[in-house]
């Protein structure tokens, strides 16, 4: 048996294929600029006014029929498939118009996907999580639920310009007919399984979390009544009646897969999840364990929990893909290796990566006591507005950025992102993790990489997955069968797996936590606490 993960991303559509031992037997993907390049997008998007960014939807389809052409070509015999599952960019939605399931249940196996839903939707370019375009629905959102606290208290988050609550009031709002005519509003990793399903798919509660409509700690999962009567009072009949669990299989794969490329009537679909969800899975991540930390153009650090404290100042909590009542806190950082990049050259000179290790490790741990925020972009955690570049000395005084050497600006530009993970993540109710496992472009600094294990005291090993997405949807398509032999209708994930392949064997131990250093860490962090009210105190004017 082969179970199949799909990953729609922002830049395009890949797949995965594992063997019934979990190895990887094929992948392929299509890019939406290279190999669809009539939709005129960059980097997977349509950029228009006031931070708009949108796709379009029909690209996402015939995206699907361009990925299974290639799995074909390559040699995948999809009638081996077992299980499917999908991954999604988070936030994103997908506006399904009237008729749209009718239309899904007669296609014809003689004709390719994006012809026959072409006109399926209400919403021809679907909103992504690029999107920065809906502040006002944004405010109006958190006045109506009493406040951002409130409304994080409620769903995991304060209103978020990419959350699709917000998204869909601007529709509703600047486009009232289109919203008439919706049938129906999926989320992006709920839309892929509704095609192969040939029928609307149900949201899973991983991926729910980030629309600002989920009750955050219903069980089983709800949308939140309030959310959905404050957005519109015809938004319940426009979603699915709840969001389920992540691991439930929805049904079996639809007759035109079946007939046009070959798959088993027996394949079974899995209900889709957000990308960062999957990409925990993909990971292996261990509840209360691991700490993820990705560092790339933007740096994102989350742990799978069986507590959380949602907070309006700081980060959002999902609901865990892989676990009833448990959660993933996550925190967003803006500012990620560009801002590292841009400390390196700050005085205008290009160097290498290997200069900035040399920078770096030409001042002590600790960088003499200063603290620094460098955040050139607008931050979501600690919240700015871009062109903050503030240094503190231990007492907390400012310290003039002419009087640093080079050398404590790029240690600053680590230790920052090390200090504020440590301090985002406990605001979020995060334990103390094991270890963290460190992923993307920044994991291959050494300097980053051993600051991260000084500043938290733990060890870092990093994945070197690299399509940890569609892995972790092919992953759960698995589970998702185990759970249902089950008799009690559940298998612990990492058990799960680890009865097919060993599921330490691919972290590699990078850094090891200098005990010598924790004092000194530990001092600059309650420096780093007291700084950041200040740069927000400044913020507020």
């Amino acid at each position: 048996m082969l179970f199949l993960g799909l990953d729609l991303s922002s830049q395009g559509l890949k797949a995965i294929v594992l063997k019934d031992d979990l190895s990887v037997e094929s992948e392929f993907s299509v890019n939406f600029d290279g190999d669809l390049p009539a939709y005129g997008t960059k980097g997977g998007a349509l950029f228009g006014e006031n931070g708009s960014a949108r796709s379009p939807t029909i690209m996402f389809v015939e995206a699907i029929d361009k990925l299974l052409h290639g799995l074909v070509a390559i040699g995948v015999n999809l009638a081996e498939v077992g299980a499917l599952s999908a991954s999604g960019q988070q936030h994103g939605s997908v506006y399904w118009g009237s008729g749209s399931a009718e239309k899904l249940k007669q296609l014809n196996p003689e004709l390719e996907l994006a012809p026959q839903l072409g006109n399926c939707f209400s919403v021809k370019e679907s909103p992504i999580w690029m999107d920065a375009s809906t502040a006002n629905y944004c405010a109006a959102l958190e006045a109506a639920a009493g406040g951002a606290a409130n409304l994080a208290s409620e769903t995991g988050s304060k209103a978020f310009r990419r959350f699709t609550a917000s998204q869909i009031w601007k529709i509703m709002d600047r486009d009232p007919a289109a919203f008439a005519e919706t049938e129906r509003v999926s989320l992006i990793s709920a839309f892929v399984v509704s095609v192969f399903l040939q029928n609307y798919a149900p949201e899973d509660s991983s991926d729910a979390s980030g629309t600002n409509l989920i009750d955050l700690r219903s069980d089983p999962p709800q949308w939140s009544t309030k959310m959905l009567a404050i957005v519109s009072p015809k938004l319940r009949e426009k979603l699915c009646a709840a969001p389920v669990d992540s691991f439930v299989l929805l049904g079996n794969i639809g007759e035109y897969f079946q007939r046009r490329y070959g798959f088993s009537s027996s394949c079974r679909l899995v209900a889709g999840a957000g990308d960062n969800p999957c990409s925990a899975a993909g990971m292996l991540m261990r509840e209360n364990v691991d700490l993820c930390v990705s560092l790339g153009t933007s740096d994102t650090a989350f742990m799978l929990s069986s507590t959380a404290t949602p907070r309006a100042d700081v980060g959002s909590v999902y609901r865990n893909p892989l676990k009833r009542l448990s959660y993933m806190p996550m925190v967003v950082y803006t500012n990620g290796s560009l801002t590292r990049e841009s400390a390196r050259d700050y005085d205008g000179k290009a160097r290498s990566w290997n200069e900035f290790e040399d920078l770096v490790n030409s001042v002590p741990k600790g960088n003499n006591g200063i603290v620094g925020f460098y955040l050139p972009r607008p931050e979501i955690a600690p919240e700015t507005n871009g062109d903050v570049n503030r240094y503190f000395d231990e007492s907390g005084k400012s310290v003039e950025e002419s009087d640093l050497s080079l050398g404590s600006r790029c240690r600053a530009a680590l230790e920052m992102r090390a200090l504020a993970i440590r301090y985002h993540t406990t605001c979020l109710g995060m334990s103390k993790p094991v270890r963290i496992v460190a992923t993307g472009g920044g994991s291959s600094s050494p300097s980053m990489i051993q600051v991260l294990a000084d500043v938290l005291q733990c060890p870092v090993y990093v994945s070197p997955t690299v399509n940890s997405a569609s892995l972790g949807a092919a992953y759960r398509a698995f589970h998702a069968v185990q759970c249902e032999a089950a008799e009690e209708g559940f298998v612990d994930f990492s058990a799960s797996i680890s009865s097919k392949k060993d599921i330490e064997s691919d972290r590699v131990l990078e850094a090891s936590p200098d005990s010598r250093s924790k004092a000194t860490y530990d001092s600059l962090y309650s420096n780093y606490i007291r700084c950041e009210r200040l740069v927000l105190e400044d913020q507020l004017g």
